[in-house]
């Protein structure tokens, strides 16, 4: 189990939508992902997750050589997935 919290996140209703935004889950070690889009009366989801880049995570995965060092470098920077 992990301890697992959560921040901020703020909804609208728009057009058929439920929009969120800033919907924060923060892990242990500061590791923080963030969700925005929304989710439709018809069943549909939008929905887009910002990861960080942390050279920890890709060394706990196995990750060497200089990948690892690119990540030091963009270390703070987010990807979003889609």
């Amino acid at each position: 189990m992990l301890a697992v919290t959560m921040d901020g996140v703020d909804f609208t209703l728009k057009d058929g939508r439920i929009w969120y935004d800033n919907l924060t889950m923060v892990f242990p070690e500061n590791f923080d992902l963030k969700f925005y889009g929304s989710v439709g009366l018809d069943e549909t989801v939008d929905l887009t997750v910002s990861v960080p880049v942390r050279a920890k995570l890709l060394e706990r995965f196995g990750v060497r050589g200089p990948v690892v060092e690119y990540a030091r470098l963009l270390e703070g920077a987010r990807v979003a997935v889609r």
